[in-house]
């Protein structure tokens, strides 16, 4: 009998397995069918599948995401008031998420996002920022169906994302000023007609190619982009005297009211609630919500120290803040309003100011009521300047760009007050008073690749002013690329580079040939106005401190007493004063001296500069002489 005979069994009998293999098929068998079982059911049950693989991404793994600045704002205005931000949330499982949480700058973003249907796996989340001129950081936190909460990373694998905001670089609305009555001829007076294309536009106001006869001052207004033809785009000055100025940015006059005319006061001062405006601060409080909401989200408003002192004779009731700060309003929330800009220096029992109130020497000029007024993101440029006293005037400029000008027989082109956090660029020409004064407040700004030469009019004194003057609580101002030049027929009227009553200020990479006569000193570095003894504390608080002259080539073609003359008070120091790496070349000063520290002067150095023109440094220690020695690095000095 075979094997298999052996073991067969009759029909109904049971099958009683006997080889261990056996037990293993079964097992097998059983195993197959439990998996085809569960497939079936997954297969047929698709949303639970996706239920469970996106709860188990959500608990294994951060969902990525990305996110852009759109670039199609219709209006400088859009552009810069209301930046549009578009957040793409990219991840395959996103419509499976209980929500999304976006912060921007710190500030969660409630009621103003806008969901725009995506494709397949991506949702896009639009949010509406408030330009301030610098970048935007973003944060996303996606909360799963568990409740947990995951910060999600963008593409760079990172969990803040920043967006750069930059200022005139939107899409823009054009227009020409001759759509406005400008004619560009040299005869027709084109001052009303562009007032009146300044006053309808933002956007980009074009100025073609032409002469525009003005015989008043033209006022710049926010978010206008005024662009030339360079060279060819010229404002020509026709008015008296008085009338001197061909445009005027802005007008803020910080400094001063007169007490004895309300009327005229500069701005509405409100006492903030809180006690002191620390360095670095972005917020102040009001003292109730009625005061907050007297300003609004995207003015310019300044803050400024309660303590002022007096200007001039008593009975002028001139009065000047010891500090202020011009800021941007970025948000308003119950009696608190946030800024776009940190504190530059602690004040005090603070002011709110809100910038309104008639100009008096503007509506007496134009023969009608002027108000005080700020400009933010403005833009000159391509512009050619021929004629009268002024080209640029007064102040206030936030965030503007004032780039590719030229200048012809305008006495002083550049006096400007409250430049904040703007750029001027490409500037050249003549001036025979002051080529560049930057005063009143001015901050956060960079005047860069300027060329002037010193031609003063043949019928006129020397101005007496200094060719680049910074000062009167001006902070973090930075002179980068100035070229002068001072000819040899010219007599110089005072020192060239005047800087004080300032703080954090920067000239470097410039060249300077003096050839004219006079002997007065190249840099006059000084202290506060309004400031003397170290004990009285109604003087100023106001630092002068960091100060650095670097870089820079200065070639003398006449000699002078001193190349820089520093002094400081008692209770405001000269400090942190850097002289790095300036070459001088060309006549000796007049007995060998190079640095002269005239008074309160102190934390000083001098580091690799090139002095062959000088011998020493001059330091008196007296009873009425307080100064340090300077920390001398590898400095050459002549040797007579």
């Amino acid at each position: 009998m075979s094997e298999i005979n052996k073991h067969s069994t009759t029909s109904g009998s049971k099958f009683k397995p006997e080889s261990p293999n056996n037990y293993k098929i079964i097992a097998l068998t059983a195993i197959a069918v439990s998996i085809n079982l569960l497939l079936a059911y997954l297969l047929i049950n698709t949303s639970y599948f996706k239920n469970f693989i996106a709860e188990n991404s959500l608990l294994s793994k951060e969902p990525a995401f990305s996110f852009n600045v759109t670039k199609n704002s219709k209006t400088v205005d859009e552009a810069q008031e209301s930046t549009t931000l578009d957040i793409e949330i990219s991840s395959e499982f996103n419509n499976k998420l209980k929500g999304i949480r976006v912060t921007i700058d710190g500030v969660v973003q409630k009621g103003v996002k806008t969901t725009i249907a995506g494709k397949g796996n991506k949702r896009i989340l639009r949010f509406k920022i408030c330009c301030n001129n610098g970048n935007s950081k973003v944060e996303v936190t996606a909360i799963g169906k568990n409740g947990k909460r995951y910060k999600l990373k963008n593409k760079s694998g990172k969990k803040t994302a920043t967006v750069a905001v930059v200022p005139f670089s939107e899409v823009a609305n054009e227009y020409s000023v001759k759509d406005f009555g400008a004619r560009g001829d040299g005869i027709q007076d084109d001052t009303i007609a562009l007032q009146r294309a300044i006053d309808s536009s933002q956007g980009i106001l074009n100025v073609p190619a032409g002469r525009y006869k003005i015989t008043k001052p033209l006022f710049m207004r926010s978010l206008v982009r005024l662009r030339g033809v360079a060279g060819r785009s010229v404002l020509v000055h026709a008015g008296n005297a008085s009338e001197n100025a061909h445009i005027i940015l802005g007008d803020a006059h910080p400094w001063a009211y007169d007490a004895r005319h309300p009327a005229d006061q500069l701005f509405t001062n409100i006492p903030a609630a809180t006690t002191k405006w620390r360095k670095g601060s972005t917020t102040i409080s009001m003292r109730n919500n009625a005061e907050a909401n007297r300003f609004q989200k995207g003015e310019v408003a300044c803050v400024r120290s309660s303590k002022s002192f007096p200007q001039g004779s008593a009975e002028s009731g001139w009065a000047q803040p010891d500090f202020v700060q011009f800021v941007h309003i970025s948000k308003i929330s119950g009696s608190q309003l946030f800024f776009d800009d940190s504190s530059l220096n602690e004040i005090t029992n603070p002011l709110m100011c809100k910038i309104e109130g008639r100009d008096p020497y503007f509506s007496y000029i134009m023969g009608r009521n002027i108000s005080w007024y700020p400009i933010k993101y403005a833009e000159v440029s391509g512009i050619k300047f021929e004629g009268g006293q002024l080209a640029l005037d007064r102040g206030l400029c936030y965030g503007c760009s004032i780039n590719n000008l030229s200048f012809q027989n305008v006495r002083s082109p550049l006096l400007l007050n409250a430049i904040v956090k703007s750029t001027l660029s490409n500037i050249s020409g003549t001036y025979g008073g002051q080529a560049l004064e930057i005063k009143m407040s001015s901050s956060q700004s960079v005047f860069k690749d300027i060329n002037f030469t010193y031609a003063p009019p043949s019928d006129a004194p020397p101005s007496g002013f200094h060719a680049i003057d910074v000062g009167e609580r001006s902070v973090d101002i930075t002179f980068d690329n100035i070229n002068l030049t001072v000819g040899s027929n010219s007599t110089l009227p005072t020192r060239i580079i005047g800087i004080g009553d300032a703080h954090r200020v920067r000239f470097i990479n410039s060249n300077l040939t003096v050839n004219g006569a006079g002997d007065q000193q190249i840099f006059e570095i000084r202290g506060n106005y309004d400031s003397a003894g170290a004990n009285e504390a109604h003087k100023s608080d106001f630092p002068t401190e960091d100060y650095t002259i670097a870089n820079n080539s200065i070639n003398l073609g006449v000699r002078k007493n001193e190349l820089a003359i520093i002094v400081g008070n008692a209770k405001n120091w000269i400090q942190n004063l850097r002289f790095n790496n300036n070459r001088w070349t060309g006549t000796r000063t007049t007995d060998g001296t190079a640095y002269w520290a005239g008074n309160y002067v102190r934390d000083w150095s001098v580091v690799n500069d090139s002095i062959p023109v000088a011998n020493h440094f001059r330091v008196p220690h007296d009873s009425t002489h307080f100064n340090e020695d300077p920390i001398i690095t590898n400095v050459t000095l002549g040797n007579w």
